[in-house]
């Protein structure tokens, strides 16, 4: 009814009734669905901003407002311990005494055996040989088979016997003492030998040195000399020494004593002039790259001097 109101208050064309009918059919059905279609899209954007609100306060609910951290304060700088003091330092400095005369003595003196001690052991020791003549032989085994009857005679009265019973001693008696002694001084050599290889070249070198500092410390007390080694290497010759040894070869020395063929041959040096002095410096110069050479494949090392002196 109310679309056919609707109709008739309009300034329509003259229509027939049944037209009317059918526009008023055709209103109520427009009229009808337009609000069910408002109502529907007014839903869904009720909708939609209802989930969009919840959604926003969830995410409000969750955040929490960032609260400022208080500034961290500066350390306290740790303040060192006091060292303690060491047991020395705690202690007073105690005054030191003063070695008397005698104090000083002793103490230079005990030095002194110390450096001996010390040599010696360098010096090393040949090993202790048999008997190597005919009277060492006879006289050692005379004296031990006298001696171990200990009929109390001294060993003085036995060798003062021993030495005349030798004197008496028959030539075949003699001879197998020389053959026995023959025999010893062999086995000594031998010894010695493989005593003297034991010990490299250096060593004996060095043994030598201490040896002659031995000599010259206790006033010629220790008697034993250099030990004669084959591998040592011998030292430079100078100019003059090669000179003299010329001279002895030639012979023109001969029936001199030593200390007045010194004296000729110092003076025939003299007069040499330049020119004939020049082939002893050459040779000499040659000795002395020999024994640069030699000191270095023997010692491992180079020698403490170089070079020879040029002849005066």
């Amino acid at each position: 009814m109310l679309a056919c109101r609707t109709l008739a208050r309009l300034s329509l064309p003259k229509t027939s009734a049944r037209d009317v009918a059918h526009l008023s059919q055709q209103l109520r059905c427009t009229v009808i669905s337009t609000p069910l279609a408002l109502r529907a899209g007014y839903a869904t954007a009720t909708a939609t901003k209802s989930r969009t609100t919840t959604k926003k306060a969830a995410a409000t609910t969750t955040k929490k407002p960032a609260t400022k951290t208080a500034a961290k304060k500066p350390a306290a700088k740790k303040t060192a311990a006091p060292k303690k003091k060491t047991a020395a330092a705690a202690k007073e400095t105690k005054p030191k005494k003063r070695l008397t005369e005698k104090q000083k003595e002793a103490r230079d003196a005990k030095k002194a055996r110390d450096e001996i001690k010390e040599l010696k052991e360098k010096a090393l020791k040949e090993p202790k040989g048999l008997p190597a003549n005919a009277y060492q032989v006879f006289f050692q085994e005379t004296v031990s088979k006298e001696a171990s009857k200990k009929d109390g005679r001294s060993v003085a009265d036995i060798a003062k016997t021993t030495a005349e019973r030798y004197k008496n001693m028959s030539p075949a008696e003699l001879e197998q003492l020389n053959h026995r002694a023959n025999e010893s001084r062999a086995a000594n050599a031998a010894a010695y030998k493989k005593w003297l290889e034991s010990y490299t070249p250096a060593e004996i070198r060095q043994a030598n040195q201490a040896r002659a500092s031995l000599r010259r410390k206790t006033d010629g007390k220790y008697r034993p000399g250099n030990i004669k080694d084959d591998r040592l290497v011998k030292g430079s010759k100078s100019a003059y020494v090669i000179f003299c040894e010329s001279r002895w070869k030639s012979g023109d020395l001969a029936n001199i004593s030593v200390i007045e063929a010194a004296k000729l041959m110092g003076q025939e040096w003299k007069k040499l002039g330049a020119a004939e002095k020049k082939k002893f410096d050459a040779a000499a110069e040659a000795d002395v790259q020999r024994y640069i050479r030699e000191h270095k494949e023997v010692y491992g090392e180079e020698p403490r001097s170089r070079s020879s002196s040029p002849s005066p």
